[in-house]
């Protein structure tokens, strides 16, 4: 199960690393579309933007994970993560 839980993580980062390119396009060729100029800067605050939801969603599936394991595992890892970040 544990295997099973982490190739689910790894899958699911991979998914995100290759589809929020393609994402951060499809938003800008539809912003093209309606304004006509789109400014540069927008796609690297996009790109940034989905970037750190992709990081708070990948350690909301390390704490369910961890929950999953182990209950202890589980407070353990909330308290690490409200102490470090």
């Amino acid at each position: 199960q544990i295997l099973m839980l982490l190739v689910l993580v790894y899958t699911l980062r991979y998914l995100v690393k290759v589809g929020r390119v393609s994402f951060i396009n499809h938003l800008m060729n539809r912003l093209q579309s309606r304004s006509g100029s789109v400014p540069a800067w927008l796609r690297a605050v996009l790109i940034e933007q989905v970037q750190i939801i992709a990081i708070f969603v990948q350690l909301l599936a390390m704490g369910a994970a961890c929950f999953y394991i182990s209950p202890f595992l589980g407070v353990s890892f909330c308290i690490a993560f409200f102490l470090f970040y």
